[in-house]
């Protein structure tokens, strides 16, 4: 299966070991990883958007999935094209 996941980040900077730890742990399933958050000179946002583009069969990339969607602030979406 290829597919490609949205991970909307609140508070990003308590977070993201959280996360970072689940993506390291689902590594080999995933092609491209892409992360946004509005940044300048005298700000840097608490929140992101990480993007996903997923291999792998269904059944790693649901498990994927559940444990970034059991993380607090954190919400994970499939994208449908």
């Amino acid at each position: 299966m290829n597919s490609v996941m949205a991970i909307k980040v609140n508070g990003r900077m308590s977070k993201a070991p959280n996360l970072q730890e689940v993506l390291t742990k689902y590594g080999c399933n995933i092609t491209t990883r892409v992360g946004f958050h509005e940044t300048g000179e005298d700000n840097c946002s608490v929140d992101g958007i990480i993007i996903l583009q997923l291999c792998g069969n269904d059944s790693d990339i649901q498990n994927l999935y559940n444990d970034i969607n059991e993380l607090e602030g954190i919400t994970p979406k499939f994208i449908e094209f």
